[in-house]
């Protein structure tokens, strides 16, 4: 019966009854989809309806609440992709999607959401890159983009939202280097980086972050020659270094015979689940490299390479691998180690000047 909404569960409605406002309805066992007709409570402003079992795919219609401040729809059954149209809640100050089976990519429309302090898109199946343009959202809080499927690498931009406080991109598919601009993010309490494909040297602007409660960079292949940086990392995060995918050290290459280098080298010390060691080659500092062979573990540290012109110049390098395993399902490459070339053992350095003069 109209004028009744302020005694239905889990509804709240204006002083006068006439208006619903708030929906409720947060782990209530509820099944079935989103009905678009929620669309024409065109007074709502938060909407809480979590923890249920709801189906189905997030209707666009919701994109016309233009009062809603909260959208909470976390831990449901959702399927399909994150609407455009919620990029005009232009109102709303938290999103959570949080636990659910969305796919497609994040919507670059969600950077028109001003107001936004919290934006949770976690645990979903969600694809492509992380949009630039959420560095826009200067009022962002909290952004979660966590155990997804996330490519590409953490955008530059994101070193704008000075207000941050909670960056989760942890379990997600994130290569390249951690931007330097992350140190701008002087109010950051919790970053969380850790089982992505990352690489290089950890910036050094990083140790601006003197509010960190708590950083989690492992199972990556990230690494620092900065000794301030390092005690700040250990400080923060004692183990980070331990599962670390990095280049191997003390890498040697000796000649063998006239056709064959034995390289050898120090073997990391992360060296939980399968993985091994890559061996590439060039014949001239302008050439890429080329791949010879591998070991079949992380804990062999040697391999005689075959098959080489004699005389002719070689240089080598090598990679650590690490397999997908229970804290990152990536494959994980570390960068090149230190190149190295044989010189021609003098025992056979005759030999080889005998062949050259044929």
């Amino acid at each position: 019966m109209p004028g009744t909404e302020n005694k239905w569960y889990g509804v709240l409605c204006d002083s006068e009854n006439s208006k619903v406002l708030v929906l409720d309805l947060y782990d209530n066992n509820l099944a079935g989809m989103i009905p678009s007709a929620l669309a024409n409570l065109a007074n709502l402003q938060k909407i809480y309806i979590g923890s249920n079992q709801l189906t189905g795919t997030i209707p666009s219609e919701l994109g016309n609440l233009n009062n809603l401040q909260w959208l909470i729809l976390e831990c449901n059954e959702l399927t399909g992709p994150i609407p455009v149209e919620l990029g005009n809640l232009t109102s709303l100050q938290v999103m959570s999607l949080v636990g659910n089976s969305l796919t497609g990519s994040i919507p670059v429309q969600l950077s028109n959401l001003d107001n936004l302090i919290a934006l949770s898109l976690g645990s979903n199946r969600l694809t492509g890159t992380i949009p630039v343009e959420l560095g826009n959202l200067t009022n962002l809080i909290g952004l979660y983009l966590h155990s997804n499927q996330f490519t590409g690498t953490i955008p530059s931009e994101l070193g704008a939202l000075d207000k941050l406080q909670y960056l989760y991109l942890d379990n997600n598919q994130l290569t390249g280097t951690i931007p330097e601009e992350l140190g701008n993010l002087v109010n950051m309490e919790y970053l969380r980086l850790q089982g992505n494909q990352l690489t290089g040297a950890i910036p050094v602007s990083l140790a601006n972050l003197n509010l960190l409660n708590y950083m989690n960079l492992g199972y990556n292949a990230l690494n620092t020659g900065n000794k301030e940086l390092l005690l700040f990392l250990n400080e923060k995060s004692p183990e980070w270094q331990n599962t670390q995918t990095i280049p191997p050290e003390n890498v040697r290459a000796q000649t063998k015979s006239l056709n064959s280098v034995q390289l050898s080298w120090s073997p990391i010390y992360f060296n939980t689940g399968s993985g091994c060691y890559l061996v590439l080659y060039r014949a001239s500092t302008d050439d890429s490299y080329t791949l010879f062979g591998e070991t079949a573990t992380k804990n062999i540290n040697r391999i005689e390479v075959t098959g080489l012109e004699p005389g002719k110049s070689y240089y080598f390098v090598v990679q650590s691998k690490t397999e997908p395993h229970e804290e990152n399902k990536n494959t994980v490459l570390s960068g090149y180690s230190i190149e190295v070339s044989p010189k021609p053992s003098k025992d056979l350095s005759w030999l080889i000047l005998l062949l050259g003069d044929d």
